[in-house]
């Protein structure tokens, strides 16, 4: 007589074997929780967070940062037999079954906090299935024969969703109520244990009447159970929550900058930021996380930028009347090599759908004359000028690759005739910097900028013509602040740095530093700037180590300031975002105006901030301006010698009775020598009280 084997018998069997072979032999790994980038300023005050793919905020808490209260309260409303069962509770199984049995559907399972774990970490947001709950309850089982409760409490508090995208308990500390957990009222405790359970639901924001009949139930459950006393549960019931309204990122157009940097998006910036960064995850073993999740610590200064914001929406306020309505800031402080970037400002209402998200540091706009500087360079070394030689400003028209005359005019639609190339950039007169640009060739110029990092010009030569040297390409700010590296560091191209303890591009040398130099001696030379500016204008600084250049494009459409000083490379613009034009307003009434008032406060905050030092001798300085060190001067033998004459100039900090200058060991009484042929030495010499209290040489030669 054959035996009959009920299928229940054989489905009981299996189970019992299923159940041993998962209990005690199967490899679970859980999927890890990716975490959002949150980026930090140059003193660990957080400036925003990048939500991991759009859909997940999750930052990492570890078991010593959750309050003992929330544990104690979880396990109370969720598990009670947490720490005694072995990740199944049969008293929820059976109440789960009937329940779902009455329905005829699975509506609630015997859920304990492991098996919580393992849906979440597998199956969240999936429909649940009698399939999917038997697994459930396997993996739980292994999940503790693996862990232990400490650990698995914490997972657990880790990955559960608490709404609006907020995974585990130290996001949702941030969002609801901006604190740490650690920080957390009993009464806030409370309320984040409520929200997983439904979050639509029990939403406080758009369902307030639901969230309090529910934070007064548990609040009474929790009192039954003893986990707060009557006393308690009125002083916690009597607590106005004070829930957080402001999600917004604090510097919002900055973090999108840098979570497009370390997922490399952002064109045009060769940082080398990729692998170890990328989008703000670790490699981290579920269980065994570390305590810094996604931070990233960068060289921006959170206070810093919220004083300059202010002092740069002040100033668009009496710029109002003029049509002018945004603004781009960048300020990177220098130093020994990559200058490191503390402001970045990308403009008014940039969360605003109407403003676009549009980062005005980074949006392209054409430069106008803030281009000029490269070219004048570029002369100085190609061409042999220095700032002494003279050019025609005269008109003057030129052939396009179309067969169309070119014709630049300057700001002022007059010509002042031959001027020399310091006057010229000085005062920012355009017929000399095409003439400049022609004599030097747009290709070279081109390519000196594309190795400048300024990739956005990315037309060939005949497109912009010998209009590049005004600015008729669109380039941004933030390309062109840092391509005037080579102006604060001696020829050196230097990609300012952003992320702290990541590598970076390094310096590398493009032009020689004497001409450079030439540059840099002309755009803080403030008697030069008289035709275009005068003494104590807006952009004159007589206590103040500045150099500076302005640049206004075709109707007065953008308008930018350009500068630095002995701390601070500063880059400001201004303008519409919709590409409206302006009233009349220039790089120096806009655009200067902020540049200014940025210098005062970086300058005052930097002496500040340094200390004092005891010797006069340590900050004292002697510096010939002209001729700079290996100067060579072009003599034009058709030319008259006096207008070819060599003005003798040098700046000090030091206090002086006379001055001489030596030159090829002569003494010479005038601040003008002639250009004689050959190779020479000109010295100066300081004396005070009779004696020499300082003397500096330098080379030049004339050919």
């Amino acid at each position: 007589m054959k035996k009959i084997i009920y299928p229940p018998v054989i489905l009981f069997s299996l189970l019992i074997i299923g159940y041993f072979f998962v209990a005690y032999f199967l490899p679970l790994q859980l999927p890890e929780l990716p975490s959002s980038t949150v980026f930090l300023d140059n003193k660990g005050q957080e400036m925003g967070e990048a939500i991991y793919s759009g859909s997940i905020r999750h930052r990492t808490i570890t078991s010593e940062e959750i309050p003992d209260f929330y544990k104690k309260s979880l396990v109370t409303l969720e598990d009670r037999t947490f720490y005694t069962n072995n990740g199944i509770s049969l008293r929820g199984i059976v109440r789960s079954t009937l329940h779902n049995i009455e329905a005829l559907r699975v509506v609630e399972g015997g859920t304990t906090l492991s098996s919580g774990l393992i849906r979440n970490a597998f199956w969240i947001g999936e429909k649940r299935t009698i399939g999917k709950k038997i697994l459930e309850f396997l993996y739980a089982v292994r999940l503790n024969k693996l862990y232990s409760k400490e650990e698995i409490l914490t997972e657990y508090i880790n990955r559960v969703n608490f709404g609006y995208m907020n995974y585990g308990l130290k996001s949702a500390a941030k969002y609801y109520f901006d604190k740490e957990p650690v920080h957390l009222t009993p009464s806030e405790q409370i309320a984040l244990l409520i929200l997983p359970k439904d979050s639509l639901k029990y939403n406080p924001y758009k369902k307030p009447r639901s969230f309090r009949t529910r934070f007064e139930e548990v609040v009474s459950i929790l009192a039954k159970e003893g986990i707060v006393t009557e006393d308690e549960g009125k002083s916690i019931l009597s607590e106005n929550l004070s829930w957080n309204t402001k999600h917004e990122n604090s510097l919002p157009y900055v973090v999108d900058f840098l979570n497009k940097i370390i997922v490399n998006q952002t064109p045009g910036i060769p940082f080398g930021h990729s692998s170890p960064l990328s989008g703000g995850q670790e490699n981290i073993t579920p269980l065994t996380r570390g305590d810094q999740g996604g931070l990233i610590s960068t060289t921006f200064d959170l206070a810093l930028t919220e004083q300059i914001n202010t002092i740069a929406q002040n100033t668009l306020r009496e710029l109002a009347w003029k049509n002018v309505s945004d603004y781009g800031i960048l300020v990177a402080e220098r130093g020994d090599n990559n200058p490191e970037l503390r402001v970045m400002i990308g403009g008014e209402n940039y969360s605003e759908i109407t403003a676009g998200q549009v980062n005005t540091t980074l949006a392209l706009r054409q430069p106008g004359s803030t281009m000029k500087p490269f070219t004048y360079a570029l002369a100085f070394e190609k061409l042999g000028f220095t700032p002494e030689t003279t050019i025609l400003d005269l008109p003057a028209a030129y052939k396009t690759q179309e067969n169309y005359a070119y014709e630049p005019k300057n700001y002022s639609l007059s010509y002042k005739g031959e001027v020399t190339l310091r006057q010229a950039l000085s005062e920012s007169i355009n017929i000399p910097a095409v003439k400049l640009a022609e004599q030097v060739g747009v290709s070279v110029i081109l390519d000196f900028l594309r190795g400048l990092g300024i990739t956005s010009l990315q037309k060939d030569a005949d497109f912009y013509g010998l209009g590049l040297t005004l600015g008729n390409g669109e380039v941004s700010l933030f390309e062109l602040l840092q391509a005037y590296t080579i102006f604060t560091n001696k020829g050196t191209y230097c990609p300012f740095l952003i992320i702290e303890n990541s590598p970076t591009t390094p310096c590398t040398s493009k032009i020689n530093s004497k001409y450079t130099d030439m540059v840099v001696s002309i755009l803080s030379d403030r008697y030069a700037k008289l035709g275009g500016f005068s003494l104590y204008s807006t952009l004159d600084f007589p206590d103040r180590n500045v150099a500076v250049k302005t640049g206004t494009s075709r109707n007065f459409r953008d308008n930018w300031t350009i500068g630095f000083t002995d701390h601070y490379i500063i880059g400001v613009w201004t303008g519409n975002k919709s590409g409206e034009d302006m009233k009349g307003v220039t790089g120096a009434t806009g655009a200067g105006e902020i540049f200014r008032r940025i210098v005062y406060t970086l300058e005052s905050k930097e002496q500040q901030q340094t200390p004092k030092k005891e010797s006069t001798k340590e900050q004292s300085f002697l510096s010939i301006t002209n001729p700079l060190e290996g100067s060579l001067y072009k003599k034009e033998l058709t030319k008259n010698t006096d207008k070819q004459r060599i003005q003798l100039r040098f700046e000090t900090n030091i206090p002086y009775d006379i001055k001489q200058w030596i030159l090829d060991g002569k003494k010479t009484s005038s601040d003008f020598i002639d250009p004689v042929l050959g190779n020479h030495t000109i010295e100066i010499i300081l004396m005070k009280d009779g004696e020499i209290i300082k003397q500096e040489k330098n080379t030049f030669q004339v050919e």
